[in-house]
């Protein structure tokens, strides 16, 4: 799951914080990272953090929706 080329593990080398959000991940891996409780297991229709973000970058997803317009109504409250 958390390969050199993980989304997560190259933002984590280039952003000041990095959030996650998956509707399933393996939590033994998630704890070896820096700041496990900031990974949410959840749905991306229907998501909120207690923080407000600047970006929101979204892989591989789109075409797991179900109701896209509750993916972008979770972020907008969350940007």
């Amino acid at each position: 799951m958390h390969h050199d080329n993980w989304v997560h593990r190259l933002l984590l080398g280039r952003a000041k914080e990095v959030y996650g959000l998956d509707v399933e991940f393996d939590s033994s891996q998630v704890a070896k990272l820096p700041h496990p409780e900031r990974y949410k297991r959840g749905t991306a229709e229907n998501f909120d953090f207690d923080v407000k973000f600047d970006v929101i970058l979204v892989a591989d997803l789109i075409e797991h929706l179900s109701n896209l317009g509750s993916f972008l109504d979770s972020c907008a409250r969350n940007l």
